[in-house]
């Protein structure tokens, strides 16, 4: 059974844990090891921690929030919920992707898009993913 910290912990930077993700045996596991690193990462970087108060995977939102959210049960694209210190929520999707120049399709943000409109209309969005930017890209 695969344990997300340890494995996380095994690594000494990016490079290995990218390599390493990329080699688990199914999409599930590289989803939940990566999901893991973002919500430590925004748990641990200051411009995060400053503006964040609670982190949640999808399985650990508290069910008073899941009900105020309307979150589905399943997993249908939103991995991450956070509130801020101001108690607005964003909805988080983490996306591990092991080709990184594969760009994330039309169809999966239109998804993600749908999903916030349904259960979080009122969140911010974020989207954490491990493809390379092109940094002449338009990105607005």
């Amino acid at each position: 059974m695969l344990r997300p910290d340890r494995f996380i912990a095994s690594c000494a930077s990016w490079t290995e844990f990218w390599e390493g993700a990329k080699r688990l045996s199914s999409t599930s596991e590289k989803g939940v090891v990566f999901e893991r690193l973002t919500q430590l990462y925004l748990q641990t970087v200051p411009e995060y921690q400053s503006e964040l108060a609670h982190i949640w995977t999808l399985r650990e939102v508290p069910p008073d929030v899941r009900k105020f959210l309307a979150l589905p049960t399943l997993d249908e694209g939103i991995d991450l919920i956070a509130r801020t210190c101001h108690g607005k929520y964003w909805a988080i999707q983490s996306k591990f992707r092991s080709q990184r120049d594969k760009l994330l399709t039309a169809e999966s943000w239109a998804r993600f898009r749908a999903l916030l409109s349904i259960h979080a209309p009122t969140s911010s969005w974020r989207l954490s993913h491990t493809q390379h930017q092109n940094p002449s890209a338009n990105t607005t």
